[in-house]
């Protein structure tokens, strides 16, 4: 899979839910990891590959080799009373780094890849992250943070 840069107009759009839980779904999750794997990223969103639709990765560890998949992610609870800021790069802007200021705890609820619906409290990196991919699945990119 190729990384779509900026300023390509897909990624400012904004993501469909997904409503088919099949096999080419958990196919496009595996290029997905093994992309995001190959280019030292610490997540991906769909729509940084070319596809619309609400399904992002995440890493496990700070190995970045192991990822956590959600499908149409939703913020049920951001602890907006305790937030970090830190320096984000993003695959799709390449050589650029922005100051971000994100809540340090989400609670969100998705669906695996098989259409199971999870609720997860994450906290610290991961947390970031998913707020980050969040942001690509909402047609936003780390740029409107300047």
């Amino acid at each position: 899979m190729k990384i779509i840069k900026e300023p390509n107009k897909l990624l400012k759009q904004l993501s469909e839910p997904v409503t088919a839980f099949d096999h080419a779904l958990r196919k496009f999750i595996e290029s997905m990891k093994d992309t995001c794997y190959k280019e030292g990223g610490a997540g991906l969103s769909a729509v940084q590959v070319g596809l619309t639709v609400r399904v992002l990765i995440y890493a496990l560890d700070s190995k970045l080799d192991r990822f956590g998949v959600m499908v149409n992610p939703e913020i049920k609870f951001a602890d907006y009373g305790k937030q970090s800021i830190i320096e984000e790069g993003c695959l799709s802007v390449p050589n650029k780094k922005i100051k971000i200021s994100r809540p340090e705890s989400i609670l969100v609820s998705f669906k695996d890849g098989r259409g199971r619906t999870v609720v997860k409290r994450l906290g610290g990196l991961r947390a970031r992250i998913v707020l980050h991919e969040i942001d690509h699945l909402n047609g936003r990119l780390i740029t409107v943070y300047e």
